[in-house]
């Protein structure tokens, strides 16, 4: 191939990137809905003890600025509620005994965005009771 040509081909392949760049391609995620997005997602407790306490960051996309609060499923009282001036995002304690869905509500009540809130439970490891077999066999 000559230079002319190479040049040529990786012209047009530069053209077509920077087309798909322009026009969105499938990697890039919608802009006009809504979505939460938690950190940390799971709260891991230990087996003795009822329920889980979280420190918990959530941060949304929410195209139109309108006034919303965050539910935990099925619960009637609001852990935040917010006017609608600009806030993204939120940090939050939460209290769970076991996995939930957080809900972002609108004033109507109506499910704008949800995400899963995990509870693990940790459990140790299982270790083998050590026999008397070590160094005294040799």
């Amino acid at each position: 191939m000559t230079f002319e040509l190479r040049r040529a081909a990786f012209s047009l392949c530069g053209r077509l990137l920077f087309l798909l760049v322009l026009l969105g391609g499938p990697w890039f995620p919608a802009a006009a809905t809504n979505r939460l997005v938690l950190k940390p997602d799971t709260c891991v407790r230990h087996a003795e003890q009822p329920q889980c306490i979280l420190r918990l960051t959530v941060r949304f996309n929410q195209p139109q600025l309108q006034a919303f609060c965050l539910y935990l499923q099925h619960q009637k009282s609001a852990l935040h509620c917010s006017r609608g001036d600009g806030e993204r995002e939120v940090k939050l304690n939460v209290t769970l005994q076991s996995s939930l869905q957080l809900e972002l509500r609108d004033e109507k009540q109506q499910v704008l965005a949800s995400a899963p809130l995990k509870v693990a439970v940790y459990q140790p490891a299982q270790t083998r009771r050590r026999r008397g077999l070590g160094w005294n066999l040799l």
